[in-house]
């Protein structure tokens, strides 16, 4: 198996339930206000060649994998610029739009100094600014919509989308995002079909890259001329295979099983861990080794419950698969992968080790249909124990021959993200030049 590098990278679903626990944009002050402008001082002083800001939309800081390796990736194949989150860059402080305020209206001014004095919020913010490396100076920012399913997800991001293109003057570009579809989302909580909102919001960009064709499909239904497939972010970790592929000789093969939970899937989630837990007993009892992981913390009780379903004798990992490294690390081990939740899926992929994807939501089907492997995709209202024995199977019957055909398809796709990425640069570097254009204008095939 490829082994996956992590010096790659120059950084070390259901959101709405996570708990924040992530550190990775909390950067607290607790100190003094005599020493909070001392460290601001010094953090001033600290950038002298500050990388321009880099306006990053989407989900980051919930410990999850899929959300986490994106967001690497940003910071890697984006690294002529400092990625930092949405809602840090919103809350600095904006001396122009203040001082029109103060014009209009006097008040305003010592209405602002009285909450400063109580609440240090000004000044908070540009500490945390500066410690997260934010450039406050020099040349304006950039702006992406992150990778993710953002488009068509919530208002919020909508919101925050036209908020940065308003103030930009132009709108972002899109990091090969996924799209919520009314298939399986209408009626299900409070979520509405944004579509054509979308659709308009992203008209001037001359293309707007997307997982895969399902994606592609509902985008161009809304009236979109600009949409092209360009694969999961996470596919740029994709490395060739390298060393000759071996069979295992006489040893287990051991399969990776991913559990979890969702607040929405295909079918009924009570019914999918019952399953799941009927998977792990016919696998063992094929003579295969079987180890549950979760990608996130709020999977490890759906483990824990799919062990005590089994009844195989099996410990699950209690340790979630929550970083990029983690899970490459954990991935050298499995001879196959059967996948739940998105990243599980393609981060396996991107090792060359052979997976099953189970479709929860569709996003799942988006990612496989980009890589021609819709048939190892089942969605969970119709999965059972039999079909993903024989699945399994059938993808180790010649393991080195699947390896081969799933590095041959993230190959192909991971070029065309690589082509996409290039074309992102010009349109972050240049968007008075390649903003406002037809897709031809790039030369990048919409097919």
């Amino acid at each position: 198996m490829a082994v996956l590098n992590p010096e790659l990278l120059c950084h070390s679903d259901e959101h709405s339930e996570r708990n924040v626990d992530s550190n990775r944009w909390k950067l607290p002050l607790d100190d003094s206000d005599s020493t909070a402008i001392d460290r601001l001082i010094c953090l001033l002083g600290d950038h002298p060649r500050a990388l321009r800001t880099g306006i990053y939309i989407g989900w980051t800081g919930y410990s999850n994998l899929g959300d986490e390796a994106m967001l690497e990736v940003c910071q890697s194949r984006l690294a002529q610029y400092r990625w930092v989150p949405f809602d840090l860059w919103n809350a600095q402080p904006r001396p122009t739009h203040f001082a029109r305020n103060v014009w209009r209206s006097p008040a305003t001014l010592l209405r602002s100094l009285r909450d400063e004095l109580r609440t240090r919020r000004r000044l908070r913010a540009l500490v945390r600014a500066r410690e997260a490396g934010l450039n406050l100076g020099g040349a304006p920012p950039v702006a992406l919509l992150g990778g993710g399913t953002l488009i068509n997800s919530t208002r919020e991001f909508l919101q925050q989308y036209k908020i940065v293109r308003q103030r930009l003057g132009h709108a972002p570009p899109v990091f090969s995002c996924g799209v919520k579809t009314p298939d399986f989302f209408a009626g299900k909580g409070d979520w509405r079909d944004l579509s054509r909102e979308w659709v308009e919001a992203t008209s001037e960009l001359p293309l707007v890259g997307v997982r895969g064709p399902l994606s592609k499909e509902y985008l161009d239904a809304a009236g979109a001329r600009n949409v092209a497939i360009t694969g999961d972010p996470a596919i740029w970790l994709h490395e060739p295979l390298k060393d000759p592929l071996r069979e295992p000789g006489s040893r287990r093969r051991k399969i990776g099983v991913n559990c979890g939970s969702a607040q929405f899937i295909w079918g009924d989630l009570s019914r999918l861990l019952s399953t799941q837990a009927e998977i792990v007993r016919k696998l063992v009892a094929s003579g295969h080794e079987v180890e549950l992981f979760a990608v996130c913390p709020e999977d490890v009780s759906a483990c824990l419950e799919v062990a005590r379903q089994a009844h195989a004798g099996i410990a699950p990992n209690t340790e979630p698969l929550t970083t990029y490294k983690s899970f490459i690390a954990k991935l050298e081990t499995f001879d196959l992968v059967v996948a739940l939740k998105l990243h599980a899926g393609v981060l396996a992929a991107c090792g060359n080790v052979p997976f099953i994807m189970l479709e929860y939501q569709p996003k799942c089907r988006d990612f496989c249909a980009s890589i021609g492997w819709e048939d190892y995709n089942v969605k969970t209202d119709r999965v059972n124990a039999n079909s993903i024995l024989q699945l399994s199977e059938a993808l180790l019957l010649d393991l080195p021959g699947s390896r081969r055909l799933l590095c041959q398809r993230m190959c192909e796709l991971r070029d065309r993200f690589q082509s996409y990425c290039v074309e992102l640069e010009k349109m972050l570097a240049l968007p008075d030049v390649f903003l406002d254009h037809s897709p031809t204008h790039t030369g990048y095939d919409l097919a």
